[in-house]
């Protein structure tokens, strides 16, 4: 499998959890369109909202990968938020990826690709505790490639079996699945103008 995600830094206006909420299904049933498996995340803390798609069962109908992803990226545009996309064989690597710093090579379609992306980047970026985070960089590992380096059952006696658990999940050694969010029966939204309405073109972008 080939996971698209969409990090979506500037979602809404103001941190408000239902008013991402809200917004995330909006665009979870807009992405149905690229595929039939999509799931979302909330964000929390210092991570941005997260939305993911599967990508690569669909990308031969839209002309390829890069097709594709030029579609989404459009659509998006249009639609006025701000992302950074990232693919990968898990969702997992993809979201690292979506989080990585400019100039990141972002598309890895093999985990082959994938364990030589993630040799230089940073812990940091990872999904796992700050205990967690701290404690390996305390025992001199910084980039991805010193903790790919360690045996599994070293790496789980030291570090705990999480860390192990989403290593595996992130290089795509083991499953990483995800919730599929499901579509409304009915679709309601509402959206407020703040003129009187002379010409119907303005309708155009909400109906959007």
């Amino acid at each position: 499998m080939l996971w698209l995600c969409i990090r979506l830094p500037a979602l809404v206006s103001e941190a408000h959890a239902a008013g991402e909420r809200e917004a995330l299904e909006r665009l979870a049933a807009w992405a149905y369109q690229w595929s039939s498996l999509v799931t979302y995340r909330v964000g929390g803390g210092v991570d941005a909202p997260l939305l993911w798609l599967e990508f690569g069962a669909s990308h031969t109908l839209f002309g390829g990968h890069a097709a594709l992803l030029t579609r989404i990226e459009a659509g998006l545009k249009r639609l006025g938020y701000s992302h950074s996309c990232a693919l990968a064989p898990s969702p997992s690597a993809a979201a690292l990826l979506a989080r990585a710093p400019a100039g990141t090579q972002r598309r890895v379609f093999t985990r082959a690709q994938l364990r030589t992306q993630l040799q230089s980047l940073p812990l940091s970026l990872r999904e796992q505790p700050p205990q967690v985070v701290a404690a390996l960089q305390a025992a001199g590992l910084r980039r991805g490639g010193a903790a790919l380096a360690l045996a599994a059952a070293a790496l789980a006696r030291r570090f705990g079996p999480q860390c192990c658990q989403y290593l595996a999940r992130l290089t795509g050694e083991a499953g990483d699945p995800q919730p599929a969010c499901r579509l409304p029966d009915r679709y309601r939204a509402r959206c407020e103008v703040d003129q009187d309405v002379h010409n119907t073109t303005v309708l155009l972008f909400p109906l959007r």
